[in-house]
């Protein structure tokens, strides 16, 4: 009689991909491809971290619920990421104070991104013109 050997694969875990954060998630242009120059923030706040691209920033606002953040939605600028939140998280607000302000000296690659977190939407606030 032989020795009998059975050999299982397992699959090692993935990394974990937000579809929140994806390409067809952000947003830099609106109203006619202008770039998005700021907007408002309400009476929320925002803490300030580095991030390297508006994907990590968009996860950072996403995972952010994990540790008891409320995270509304997450802004990317030259290599700079604002979290806004609030005090409360809820997945279907639209924003009152808070918007997204497009203009036309603006350009989409030199503007702000922008995304929706799980706290939250943002909102468009229309054209500003200087």
């Amino acid at each position: 009689m032989g020795n009998s050997h059975t050999t299982e694969t397992v699959p090692l875990p993935g990394a974990t991909v937000y579809a929140a954060c994806q390409s067809s998630n952000l947003v830099n242009s609106a109203n006619g491809n202008q770039g998005i120059q700021g907007g408002g923030m309400g009476s929320d706040g925002a803490s300030q971290i580095t991030a390297a691209t508006a994907y990590d920033c968009c996860v950072a606002c996403q995972q952010s619920v994990d540790t008891g953040g409320t995270c509304r939605w997450p802004y990317f600028f030259n290599g700079y990421c604002g979290l806004i939140s609030s005090g409360t998280c809820d997945p279907g607000q639209l924003f009152s104070g808070d918007y997204d302000q497009t203009n036309s000296l603006t350009s989409p690659a030199t503007g702000y991104t922008m995304s929706n977190g799980p706290c939250g939407a943002v909102a468009n606030g229309g054209d500003v013109e200087f």
